[in-house]
This record gives C-alpha cells, sequence and structure tokens, in this order.
C-alpha cells in the first residue's frame, strides 16, 4: 500500500487521475491509511465521480476524525454532490478541530458564493484575511467577492494586493486580466498574462493562460506557435500538447498531427483526452483500421468514465463513425440523459436517429438543441436531413434553399443533391453553376456537376470540370476522366486510367476502369489481369463480369468468355447488355 500510495501521489501530481485510481484500488480495503482514501477520493473528484469520491472521503473521516484537511476534501465532494448542509456541517467540525484551518474558510466562500450569500461570503473571506494578512490567498478571495459584489475598483485593489505580495501569484493576475479584457484594455490583459510568465516561467497554468487569451484575440497559427513555445519549455505538460493536436487537427495539418497524437498517447495512455484526438487524426488521415483500433482502446476504458458527459458523448460520436452503432447509442444515450448533456452527443444522437430510419425520434433530439438555443449551421443541416427522412421533400428543399440564399455551402450542396433527386435536374445543376460562379475554385461542387453531366449523358459537360481540376490526385476525376476519355476515343485515357489507379490500387472500381481502358486500346493481355481482379472484389457487377468476358474473349479463352458472359447475362440489367448478348451469341 505505501508503495502504491507514492506512485498515484506520482499520477496524481501530473494530472492522471484513472491511473491514480487503477494504482489504489487493488489496496483500498486493506489499507488503514487515510491519506489513500482522500487520494482516491481526490481522483474520483476530478473524474466527475462526487457520489464516489465521498464515500472515499467518509472513509479518510472514519479513520482520521480529528483530522482537518480530509474533512475540508468531504466537504468539496458533499458540494459537488449538492449537498450543501452535510458541507457545511463538515466545515464547522474542521474549524473546531483547527481554527488556523484555511482551506475550510475557503470552501466557505465558495459555498456561500455558489449560493449567492454575498455578505456571508464576504464575512468569511474577511475572516482569511484577519488570520494571514501576508497571503495573497486571502486578498484574492476577497477580490473574486468584491467583484461578485459590483465593487469592480475595490476587487481590483485587492487582486493587486495578492500580486504585490507575490509576483508570482497567478490567480490573481489573471483575475485582473480578466477585468481588463472586459473593459477591453485588451493590451493591458496581455500584459498581465506575459508578466506573470515572466515571473514563472515553469507554472502551467500561466503559460496556458496566455495561450488561452492569445486565441481569443489572435489568428490560429499564432496561438499554435506558443503552445509550441510552451511544450519546449515544459514538455510534461499535457494540456499544452492536448491543445496543440486540436489546433493542428482544426488547420488540416494532419502530418504534424499524426506525430503529436503518438507522442500524447505515449505520454497518457489512458487519458480519455488523449485516445479521442488520436482517434480523430485516425479517421483524418483515412486510417480507418488504427481509427477502430484506437477507439477499442477508450471502449475498454468506458467503464472509468460513466459519469463524465462530455467523455460519453465523445465515445458515442466515433463509434457512430466506424459503424458501430449499438455501442454509439448506448454512450449517446447516456451522455444526453445528464441534465445539461453535451451539444456533441445530441447532434451526434440525431445522426443516429436518421441513419436507423427514426426521424421521429431524430426530431425529438433536435427539439432539445432547439430549447437550448443552439443553431449552428449543422444543426440547420440536420433539422433539413430530418425533414427529408420523414418524407417532407418539399419543405426539406425550401429549408435547404434558404440555407443556401445564406451564402451556406452545405446547405446549397443539399438542395442542389434533393433537386436532382427529386428529378429537378435541370435545376440542380444550375445551382451548381451559380455557385462556382461566386467560388470558381471549388473542386467539390465541380464533381457534384460533372457527376451528375454523366448522369445525365452531357459527356462533354463533365469531360469540362474534371478537366478544370487537372492536375490532381483525386481518384474519382482521375477515374471518370479516363473512362470519358475512352468513351471518345481519346489516347489521353491510358495515361489518366493508370494515374487514377496510382492514387487508389486497392478500388475494384478503379481497377475495371484501368482493365477497360486497355482492353479497349489493345493492351488485352494486361487488361484481362486487371479485370481478373476487379472480378474476385466485385463477383456480382454484371458490368465488371462482361468486362471479364470480352478480355478474355480477345485472348483466345472462349470458354472461359463464354462463362464470364453468360454470368453478367444472369445478374441483371447493364448498359451494355446489347453487346454482352451479341458476342455471346456469335460464340
Amino acid at each position: 500500500p505505501s508503495v502504491r500510495k507514492l506512485l498515484a501521489s506520482i499520477h496524481d501530481r501530473q494530472g492522471d487521475s484513472e491511473a491514480v485510481v487503477d494504482t489504489l484500488r487493488p489496496v483500498l480495503e486493506q489499507a488503514g491509511d487515510p491519506q489513500i482514501w482522500a487520494l482516491m477520493g481526490s481522483a474520483q473528484l476530478k473524474l466527475g465521480d462526487p457520489a464516489a469520491a465521498t464515500a472515499s472521503f467518509q472513509r479518510a473521516v472514519a479513520l482520521a476524525p480529528d483530522e482537518a484537511p480530509f474533512r475540508n476534501q468531504l466537504a468539496l465532494s458533499l458540494i459537488s454532490s449538492g449537498d450543501d448542509q452535510g458541507a457545511l456541517s463538515e466545515l464547522d467540525t474542521a474549524v473546531d478541530l483547527d481554527s488556523n484551518q484555511f482551506q475550510s474558510d475557503f470552501i466557505l466562500v465558495m459555498l456561500k458564493l455558489r449560493d449567492g450569500d454575498l455578505a456571508g461570503a464576504r464575512e468569511a473571506v474577511d475572516n482569511v484575511v484577519a488570520k494571514s494578512p501576508e497571503n495573497p490567498l486571502g486578498h484574492n478571495m476577497r477580490g473574486a467577492v468584491l467583484l461578485a459584489q459590483d465593487e469592480a475598483d475595490a476587487a481590483r485593489q485587492s487582486f493587486e494586493k495578492a500580486l504585490a505580495l507575490d509576483a508570482a501569484y497567478y490567480p490573481a493576475a489573471q483575475s485582473l486580466a480578466n477585468i481588463a479584457e472586459r473593459a477591453g484594455e485588451i493590451a493591458a490583459a496581455r500584459q498581465l498574462y506575459e508578466d506573470a510568465v515572466a515571473a514563472n516561467p515553469q507554472n502551467e497554468a500561466a503559460a496556458l493562460g496566455l495561450v488561452e487569451f492569445t486565441a481569443r484575440h489572435s489568428p490560429a497559427p499564432d496561438v499554435l506557435a506558443m503552445l509550441d513555445d510552451v511544450i519546449e519549455r515544459l514538455p510534461g505538460s499535457v494540456r499544452a500538447r492536448i491543445g496543440q493536436l486540436r489546433l493542428l487537427l482544426v488547420s488540416r495539418d494532419l502530418e504534424r498531427a499524426e506525430r503529436a497524437a503518438k507522442t500524447l498517447v505515449e505520454m497518457a495512455p489512458e487519458l480519455p483526452d488523449s485516445l479521442i484526438l488520436k482517434a480523430e487524426v485516425d479517421l483524418a488521415t483515412g486510417d480507418a483500421a488504427e481509427a477502430r483500433q484506437t477507439i477499442n482502446r477508450l471502449q475498454v476504458l468506458s467503464d472509468r468514465f460513466q459519469n463524465n458527459k462530455q467523455v460519453l458523448g465523445a465515445l458515442g460520436a466515433l463509434q457512430l463513425r466506424i459503424g458501430n452503432l449499438t455501442l454509439a447509442r448506448q454512450h449517446l444515450e447516456a451522455a444526453v440523459a445528464f441534465d445539461d448533456p453535451p451539444v456533441l452527443a445530441i447532434v451526434s444522437a440525431v445522426r443516429l436517429e436518421l441513419m436507423e430510419g427514426n426521424p421521429q425520434a431524430a426530431a425529438s433530439q433536435l427539439a432539445a438543441l432547439t430549447e437550448a438555443g443552439i443553431d449552428t449551421e449543422e444543426v440547420q443541416l440536420l433539422k433539413g436531413d430530418t425533414l427529408t427522412a420523414s418524407g417532407n421533400r418539399e419543405a426539406a428543399l425550401e429549408h435547404f434553399k434558404t440555407m443556401a440564399e445564406r451564402g451556406s455551402r452545405q446547405g446549397t450542396s443539399r438542395f442542389a443533391a434533393l433537386l436532382a433527386g427529386s428529378g429537378r435536374t435541370a435545376e440542380a445543376m444550375q445551382v451548381m453553376r451559380n455557385w462556382l460562379r461566386a467560388h470558381p475554385e471549388d473542386s467539390g461542387f465541380k464533381l457534384m456537376l460533372a457527376n451528375l453531366g454523366i448522369q445525365q449523358g452531357d459527356n462533354d459537360g463533365a469531360k469540362a470540370q474534371y478537366e478544370s481540376m487537372m492536375p490532381t490526385n483525386n481518384p474519382i476525376v482521375l477515374n471518370n476522366l479516363a473512362w470519358l476519355y475512352m468513351e471518345a476515343n481519346d489516347p489521353r485515357a491510358v495515361e489518366v486510367a493508370r494515374q487514377a489507379y496510382a492514387a487508389l490500387p486497392g478500388n475494384p472500381d478503379v481497377i475495371d476502369t484501368l482493365g477497360w481502358v486497355l482492353v479497349r486500346t489493345g493492351e488485352a493481355q494486361e487488361g484481362l489481369t486487371l479485370l481478373r481482379e476487379s472480378a474476385r472484389a466485385k463477383p456480382d457487377d454484371p458490368t465488371v463480369q462482361y468486362h471479364l468476358g470480352v478480355a478474355l474473349h480477345r485472348t483466345g479463352d472462349v470458354p472461359g468468355a463464354k462463362i464470364a458472359l453468360q454470368r453478367a447475362l444472369t445478374l441483371g440489367d447493364f448498359d451494355d447488355r446489347g453487346e454482352a448478348e451479341t458476342l455471346l451469341q456469335s460464340i
């Protein structure tokens, strides 16, 4: 137990509360040491489980009933559980045991502030200052109380007094900076943060406070550069690395994000934020197998954070993205059941209901977002999707049209797609052209317009759109352009088809295109090798079987060609069915 207590203390200093719990759990019942129970309670409180924390602190108090610090910790957990009366009782006992207990007074001030008892908080904080006028903590607390009483000038003086007693006392510097920032004194606020960092360069809270301030007033690259500096100075700061990785993801610097995610997971392998961000990076880079592995690691740890709505919501959203709908529902329903559920959880729950064909349930979840006053573009898109899924196509069209008129790219895309799906192809294409006139470099809309053009038989218009995106490594653009070149007997078909194959070598459709282009241009033997591979991957695709039959016929394997053609014709209708019947009849 004594070794585990020491190890848990180290984990606690590193901010790894999950590791504290894991380290102490095997020796809890045999431990007669109240500090072990207090460490456990502190970790449980940080993990968002006040009920378990209260039970642990109660065991600590039972083992050492005359130790005021344990009663203070118990009071904190009772406050978190909503048991204010129980907390006050423990605080009174703590003060009786040790009248110099500053923590008791501090908690009492917090409790009274939370309950709106400003006069009581003022009295309690005056007691703190009277006990130790040279302690900056008391003056900082007094400033907080004065600020709550709208006495900004007096509050500023208290915070300044705290800083005068200790120039490195960051909480007072932060409070002064907040006052300055709210007053629009941005330069003064920045200087306060910078002075706090200069007073103690190793203070992680001060360093990250400056970063957060900068994030509110500067572009993302400046913030990222500042985080890089913090990490260089404080390489063990997990919080700084989490912030860095989030910004790398936002800025789509995926190469750096992969390296940062690997380091973060090595430093904090069981921290939920580490694994959540690692999974986000895996998904962003298209590494589905690694994403599943990372999400599975997080799933194994899920029992530890059943009371953490943010983690449950994030895990549910990740499970949804990799298609684990049962686990996604389990975690999302748990997250949404909280009194104040995270937006991510509700949004993901709406998506899940739509995926499973439950538009009424999706509408119910959306109502919760509306009631909370959340009206982001993502929510608006989900409203339109829900109308579509409910069969209310006209209302959905009107909704997406409104979004398009407001300049929403995704709203415009949905509007055009829904028009096309309703048979109003000409209107859909016009919506896309209008968008491209205003945003001529939008390759996504060019691709949509080209694909719709192919469906409508406008090969020349589609080809022009694809060519406008060249050069590119997009396999869809390359594959479709190669097909159009082949249909037009353009010799560029082979080169572009090979580029598509290089960009996405394992895709059976891309393999089929290259194989068929080679057969059509006289390279039947090479084409046959590729078409065999495509047919193995898509044995029930009649077009692929027809292509294979032609390739076999042209390379002299007439019996094999007959089998492939017969199979193609039994699988259903396809564009080249007439040609397949003619070739089979000739055989």
